[in-house]
């Protein structure tokens, strides 16, 4: 335990429970100083995290912590990437467990410096807040701020306390401010900033609510691009991500073009050699290492989030002139986190991508998803299958579907105006048919990790599950992106319902002695609470986990009215693939594959 300036005791097992939940952490270990009221972080980062630099990593940890109901102290202000060793047995760093006593002595510089050294942060960027109001917040927080806050923050993410905020309202208020504190917690910096400069409060100025038409709009930088175009579309291929359905994706685009075009794999990564690690890693998963044709395959560092894509203006342009279809794959799926966290990644990472579409005169194939559809029964499509939907319709929907409603909605525009769309919809994306290839970090294999950990499953559970294979998945992308009748169109991808019995079944018989324990529905909850470990992979879903129905067929019960005729019809009659079908066997061989590779123990809880 650690014990802070303010006395209290923080638990720095719990805080890396957390952070590890992340994609881009791999590993965290937590420290404290007596002589101060924050926590700070050690991470190493995960493929995924390693473009980003220490300022990027903090505010991360900043915004999930917040999110995930650390306090205030317990959210780290100060982070250090190891970027040079892995930790293991070898350097007595790691074994079964953290060493805590051989990271301690082999960091005590770098804690030394986390907490005393000022100006440590090599990637500190100037504050975006006023020098007045940043005053106050160091006055208030007892400590220097040092760049690393901006006015998206919260006073919570950057280390505030229920008695930080109660200073901070006495402070406001003797300036003659009224501020109380659910206004702290509820809005950020930015808007905090507002009420002290402005010396009164200012919700007629501050959106409380987010103008989601201001959000559909195409900044007008792109639609001057947009425009008819006499040039002859190029045969090169750009795909965004090499995940779970990307590398899928990446190996049957090779399957179904000529042996001349040259595939473009944009992917985040320290550098190129880091990038082709990430691929052949997800393709050596799923058993289609081999029969890539390497030669074709081009491997380039980016980001979508970023400007150009994240590449150099030389690339970037070079690019345009040889791209003639976009596969944009890449996405943040966090089903936790608001709209405002997966903005950049999932709306202004697709707002590049048409970007760079439009300039390369090439058709744009955009991977959204079912979570993108009205959360009602009974919402319309028109003949091609876009959407409208209302403030309502956004308000109800968690972060996620926000981000890929908004999406759509930017690209239903900007195929009115002439752009060459198409827009994949797919459903829960399953294991892959041939090797039960699987994506770990789906919830429902989540669930089934917490199901085996407290070795409990609900009686007579008849969820019923709509997956889609995602080598079908991947087949059906490709066919569509290749045939012409599909620009403009949307296309839903929604599995026959499965049984979650079925994959029960399958634990119990596969793990004998694991899962020893059915108990009814309504003892369902307080026993994921009661009995669920904290350094389960799971943690960060346990509530979700915790609120599942699994009788009465009630899960993506609301979307069971997902309209797939017009995909199937569209790929039997004109692209010669006929529709896909979930087995208890495909189900069987996801469990079979998390087994063996470990994911889910064999041992009994």
């Amino acid at each position: 335990m650690i014990k802070n300036s303010l006395a209290e005791w923080i638990s720095p097992v719990k805080i890396e429970n957390i952070l590890e939940q992340l994609p881009e952490i791999a590993s965290a270990f937590v420290v404290g100083d007596s002589s101060c009221a924050y926590v700070a972080v050690i991470v190493c980062q995960s493929d995924i995290g390693r473009a980003l630099n220490e300022s990027e990593m903090l505010q991360l940890i900043r915004f999930y912590g917040a999110h995930c109901g650390l306090r205030g102290c317990e959210i780290p202000q100060r982070v250090y990437i190891e970027r040079e060793i892995i930790w293991n047995d070898k350097n007595g760093l790691m074994k079964e467990k953290k060493c805590r006593a051989a990271l301690l002595k082999h960091y005590s510089q770098v804690k030394n410096d986390l907490f005393h050294q000022e100006n440590f942060e090599e990637h500190a960027k100037n504050l975006d807040l006023n020098i007045e109001f940043v005053n106050v917040l160091e006055n208030v927080l007892n400590r220097p701020l040092k760049g690393l806050v901006n006015g998206r923050n919260t006073f919570l993410e950057i280390g505030a306390d229920s008695l930080a905020v109660a200073r901070l309202c006495k402070l406001y208020h003797e300036r003659d401010i009224p501020l109380v504190p659910s206004t702290v917690y509820n809005y950020q910096l930015d808007h905090l900033e507002e009420i002290l400069l402005k010396k009164r409060m200012v919700y007629n100025e501050i959106l409380i609510d987010i103008d989601w038409k201001k959000e559909y709009q195409i900044p007008d930088e792109i639609k001057n691009l947009i425009g008819p175009s006499t040039h002859i579309r190029k045969t090169d291929i750009l795909v965004t991500g090499a995940g779970f359905l990307g590398s899928l994706l990446i190996n049957e685009i090779s399957s179904k073009t000529n042996s001349n075009v040259l595939i473009y794999c944009l992917i985040r990564a320290n550098d190129t050699e880091h990038a082709q690690e990430r691929l052949k890693n997800e393709l050596q998963k799923s058993e289609r290492f081999s029969s890539i044709d390497w030669s074709r395959i081009r491997c380039i560092v980016g980001d979508v989030s970023k400007e150009n894509l994240g590449l150099t203006e030389d690339v970037y342009n070079k690019l345009t002139e040889q791209i003639g279809l976009i596969y944009h794959n890449a996405s943040v799926v966090n089903l936790q986190v608001p709209y405002k966290v997966l903005k950049q990644p999932n709306v202004v990472g697709t707002l590049n991508c048409l970007k760079f579409a439009v300039k390369s005169n090439a058709r744009l194939i955009y991977t959204s998803s079912t979570a993108a559809l009205p959360a009602s029964i009974n919402f319309k499509e028109d003949s091609n299958g876009w959407i409208t939907l209302t403030s309502n319709d956004m308000n109800l929907k968690d972060g996620y579907g926000q981000s890929k409603a908004v999406a759509e909605q930017i690209l239903h525009t900007a195929s009115m105006l002439g752009v060459d769309i198409v827009v994949i919809r797919p459903c829960t994306i399953s294991a892959d048919t041939q090797t039960g290839y699987s994506n770990l970090l789906d919830f429902i294999n989540l669930l089934l990790l917490a199901e085996v950990e407290i070795g409990c499953i609900v009686e007579n559970a008849d969820l019923q599950l709509h997956p889609i294979p995602v080598d079908y998945c991947a087949k059906a992308i490709v066919a569509l992106a290749m045939h012409p009748d599909s620009s403009g169109c949307c296309f839903n991808f929604y599995g026959n319902g499965v049984s979650i019995s079925h994959l029960h079944d399958a634990l119990v018989q596969r793990l004998p002695g694991v899962v020893k324990k059915k108990i009814e529905q309504n003892n369902w909850k307080q026993y994921v609470l009661n009995n669920l470990p904290e350094n389960s992979q799971a943690w960060r879903m346990r509530d979700n986990i915790a609120s599942m129905i699994f009788t009465n067929g009630n899960f993506q019960q609301r979307k069971s009215d997902v309209r797939i005729e017009m995909t199937k019809d569209f790929l039997k009659e004109k692209c010669n693939l006929n529709w896909f079908e979930v087995t208890e066997q495909n189900l069987i061989k996801s469990i079979e594959y998390m087994i063996n590779i470990g994911f889910l123990s064999r041992r009994p809880s």
